[in-house]
């Protein structure tokens, strides 16, 4: 995939900007969201230090629900790596367009289901973790998916000529079956984070 390189390097960025705020978490924070996790829900923990107490609970919590896009675009990731395996080829155009549109849709998502569940101000600082149910997880997911179809048929479209005879009916299985692996990526992310 053309952005994964860079996606990795984004989030591996995201993971050392992120673990010194981790490590430094007040207990309470640590502790919600440990029991969160437990509970199989996407959890993101953020902090902000502006000294006006509404900005910095709002960056806080802005940045927590990037924290959840950033753990569920790992899942669509896996997901994507399931199929490909499932369907035994090492690369596939029309499936590369359905999980980067997946990846889209749920990056630009206004994360309905996510709230806040813990707030709490440290000195300067300002934490919030965020809490988005499994199911709320899944039903975004499920919800990206008929405009991941449909954006595999418009590249389809584009260039008819370049498409093999019968790839269309590959992509509508191959999304099918995408899916599936969304929920095994998905148990196997919220099992591991027991």
């Amino acid at each position: 995939m053309k952005t994964k390189p860079v996606v990795l390097a984004a989030f591996a960025a995201a993971l050392v900007l992120a673990a010194p705020a981790l490590f430094a978490a007040p207990a309470g924070v640590q502790e919600v969201r440990r029991n969160f996790q437990e509970r199989h829900s996407a959890v993101g923990v953020g902090v902000s230090d502006f000294s006006n107490v509404t900005a910095a609970r709002n960056a806080a919590i802005l940045s927590a629900r990037g924290e959840i896009a950033q753990e569920i675009e790992v899942i669509v990731r896996i997901a994507q790596d399931f199929h490909l395996q499932a369907f035994q080829v090492g690369h596939c155009r029309w499936t590369e367009v359905f999980f980067e549109d997946i990846a889209s849709s749920l990056s630009e998502a206004s994360f309905r289901g996510s709230r806040p569940v813990h707030e709490e101000r440290n000195g300067r600082e300002y934490w919030a973790v965020v809490e988005m149910s499994r199911e709320s997880v899944i039903a975004q997911t499920q919800a990206a998916v008929p405009a991941a179809l449909a954006a595999v048929e418009a590249a389809i479209a584009v260039e008819p000529a370049a498409v093999p005879q019968g790839a269309l009916e590959l992509g509508r299985l191959s999304a099918s079956d995408a899916l599936l692996r969304m929920e095994a990526a998905l148990e196997q992310h919220f099992r591991n984070n027991n």
